[in-house]
């Protein structure tokens, strides 16, 4: 006949994860979700703050 595809072996494994994992197919997404959100979120550069201000005040200059 011939041999197995890697897209054969994918379908093979699709097959078995939705009909024996199926009630835990959407933890998963989610797990994934928030991994990506947290990934994304850690990668943004922060801003820093001026070195003359300090956290919680507020100083007007009239320049």
């Amino acid at each position: 006949m011939g041999t197995l595809s890697f897209w054969h072996v994918l379908v093979v494994v699709l097959v078995v994860v939705v009909v024996f994992a199926h009630r835990q197919i959407p933890a998963m997404l989610g797990a994934l979700g928030s991994l990506i959100g947290h990934f994304r979120k850690s990668s943004k550069p922060r801003r820093r703050q001026p070195d003359d201000v300090i956290e919680g005040t507020f100083v007007r200059r009239d320049d």
